[in-house]
């Protein structure tokens, strides 16, 4: 999602099933363009040291923000990977899109 948005392959040799999750997957990325292209993105791990690459988009209002991450490895028993967030309003309460919870941004960018 950083960035432009495309697909290298041949869309016709696709599978009706494989067509209909690519138009889902072009609506989630037309739904966050606007904040991954006029946004501040932040760089929360260093892949190099750790599991995890991490990153996100920040609008510039501090009101909206997308977090992704890749865990390059998975190992059993493993700990759950912490990044802190950065450029957040920490007065400010964000709420996560996927089941409603409410987090103050001082705790997203310290616990």
């Amino acid at each position: 999602m950083a960035g432009t948005f495309g697909y290298e392959l041949d869309l016709s040799e696709l599978s009706p099933k494989e067509k209909e999750e690519v138009k889902e997957q072009i609506k989630v990325y037309k739904s966050m363009q606007e904040l991954v292209l006029e946004r501040d993105y932040y760089r929360l791990s260093d892949p190099n040291q750790q599991n995890v690459s991490a990153w996100s988009f920040v609008s510039k209002d501090e009101k909206k923000i997308i977090v992704q991450a890749v865990v390059f490895e998975h190992r059993p028993n493993m700990k759950k990977p912490h990044v802190f967030l950065q450029g957040l309003d920490e007065n400010r309460w964000y709420r996560r899109k996927e089941d409603g919870h409410l987090f103050m941004g001082k705790a997203l960018m310290r616990v």
